[in-house]
């Protein structure tokens, strides 16, 4: 069967007719159109004593960053309900057994956390979503939704913390401050930074590095593994005055948020650091399959699609000194993510 997407982009879909339940609870709109927390109108909205059950998110980096900001926005815009965001399926399940008074919405993300059963996507959503007041959503397609709507703002979950002694001595005294990401980790492995890429990479910061002086910081908790910081520079040449810091594994979530303040760039490739870095600094990040995965911001993103690294390679030395010259705009005030001293924020998961 083939529809028109109701959304208003005039885009067509073919889909199969076992699915056709589906898109039409979905009001006949495309995947990558669809949003039912932020611009739906299919649940009933800021219901007074209402309670809203979300089902546990994935554990991903850079799925809890887009979730912290649904979840803020969405707890914003119905101040009468109590949100319950479920940590396991167990959770969820005790909140589907309570009888139908109890709960006004249910809300299945398609981010979830492994459960006991191997479930296809249409079994997954038969299972646990209620017929009568379940609804489904899409995590990147809300994130999306309130980024075009100017109202994503990420509440981070971990307060930022002081730097190990000593990191300020090598770093010197008023020195621009980039940080420099090699993802390099055993999970999604398709994603990880190849040899090839990161000598491109600093290739790039050598070029800019000579137009313009600063300090890379490497962070992230990363294998160094194939990804040696000495060889890759005697294979480049690099200037020894241009100064590479390597803190990964050195430094915890809250550390490098507390860096973030002092930093006017990040270069790196998609990776869930990528999205905690963009809530506060300037960022070029390339390598995305999926380009609605790239990073929001709020912070200015540069974000380039797998395969279009040539136009990732060249960003930085043709905008150097205008990135370094316009600092970004800081966050505004209630969202935790102010330029230098920031508040940390409990997502305030509710208790069942």
């Amino acid at each position: 069967m083939i529809f028109k997407c109701t959304c208003g982009c005039g885009e067509r879909a073919s889909i199969a007719e076992a699915d056709i339940p589906f898109f039409e609870s979905l009001g006949w709109q495309r995947l990558q159109c669809y949003s039912a927390i932020v611009r739906g109108n299919y649940a009933p909205k800021n219901e007074t004593d209402g309670v809203a059950v979300f089902s546990p998110m994935g554990k991903g980096l850079g799925d809890r960053v887009l979730w912290s900001a649904v979840k803020w926005q969405y707890m914003k815009d119905n101040p009468f309900e109590r949100v319950v965001a479920c940590d396991s399926w167990d959770e969820y399940k005790r909140y589907l057994e309570k009888p139908p008074r109890a709960v006004t919405k249910y809300f299945l993300s398609d981010v979830r956390p492994k459960c006991e059963e191997v479930l296809q996507p249409l079994e997954f959503r038969q299972r646990y979503l209620p017929k009568k007041n379940g609804y489904w959503f899409r995590l990147v397609n809300e994130a999306n939704r309130l980024a075009a709507e100017g109202r994503y703002q990420p509440r981070l979950w971990f307060a930022p913390e002081g730097l190990p002694d000593g990191f300020w001595k090598q770093v010197g005294e008023d020195r621009t401050i980039v940080l420099l990401h090699l993802r390099n980790v055993e999970k999604c492995v398709g994603k990880n930074v190849t040899l090839g890429e990161a000598m491109r990479m600093l290739a790039m910061l050598r070029n800019a590095w000579e137009a313009e002086p600063f300090t890379t910081v490497v962070i992230g908790n990363d294998l160094t593994t194939g990804m040696k910081l000495d060889p890759m520079r005697r294979a480049l040449r690099l200037n020894p005055e241009m100064q590479i810091i390597d803190m990964r594994n050195k430094l915890t979530l809250g550390q490098i948020r507390r860096l973030m303040g002092f930093s006017d760039l990040f270069v790196g490739k998609d990776s869930g650091i990528a999205h905690v870095v963009a809530t506060q600094v300037r960022s070029l990040v390339f390598g995305f399959k999926d380009m609605a995965w790239a990073p929001k911001g709020p912070a200015p993103v540069a974000a380039f699609a797998e395969g279009d690294e040539t136009a990732f390679l060249a960003k930085v030395p043709e905008t150097w000194i205008e990135i370094m010259m316009e600092p970004a705009e800081p966050a505004e005030a209630d969202t935790g993510n102010s330029h230098y001293e920031r508040v940390g924020y409990a997502m305030g998961v509710s208790d069942g």
